[in-house]
């Protein structure tokens, strides 16, 4: 009967101590704040050029920019090795990368003064110049852990429409 009260205490005891340490883990986490949310924007420094007081070429149609798929998400995609990639949910774009990166292309072009309309999407006036904006990389490249890096690969088309077919105008990548 003593171990049998003994054991039943013991038991007893073993509870209430899982109860008070979850209890004391609860509120600890509860007391804790959540990790903070971060959004960050796709900004376009100036290169400093000469804006352009007369406009040189027609209207320009700023296209939705392709954004690969890895990449096309709010989250943030780190590079951690040869095949492997981890997105942040802590870590954000405000808004698509296609869509901001097709902003500040049309804010680039307007404020550059080298063509008399920029437009963006299926706006009017038919345009006489097309740009087609394509990203296959937009990573934080952490595989070297002591020397992280931003790493961008876009490649720009521009092109006009001869009726049935495109031609190619300019094309520049950057990496």
């Amino acid at each position: 009967m003593f171990e049998a009260i003994g054991c039943r205490s013991v038991w007893v005891g073993l509870v209430a101590l899982t109860v008070a340490l979850a209890a004391g883990a609860l509120s600890g986490g509860c007391a804790r704040s959540a990790p903070e949310r971060n959004l960050f924007a796709i900004a376009l420094t100036p290169a400093g050029a000469p804006r352009i007081t007369v406009p040189r070429l027609g209207v320009v149609r700023v296209e939705l920019a392709n954004v690969s798929p890895p990449y096309s998400g709010r989250s943030f995609v780190y590079r951690l090795g040869q095949n492997r990639y981890d997105s942040d949910f802590y870590n954000q774009f405000v808004i698509a990368p296609s869509d901001q990166l097709t902003s500040v292309a049309v804010r680039y072009l307007q404020d550059s003064g080298q063509f008399k309309h920029v437009v963006s999407g299926a706006e009017t006036p038919t345009p006489d110049l097309r740009l087609e904006t394509s990203v296959t990389d937009l990573y934080g490249d952490y595989r070297v852990a002591k020397s992280p890096a931003a790493y961008v690969r876009v490649r720009f088309l521009l092109l006009r429409d001869t009726g049935t077919t495109a031609e190619v105008v300019g094309q520049w990548t950057f990496e």
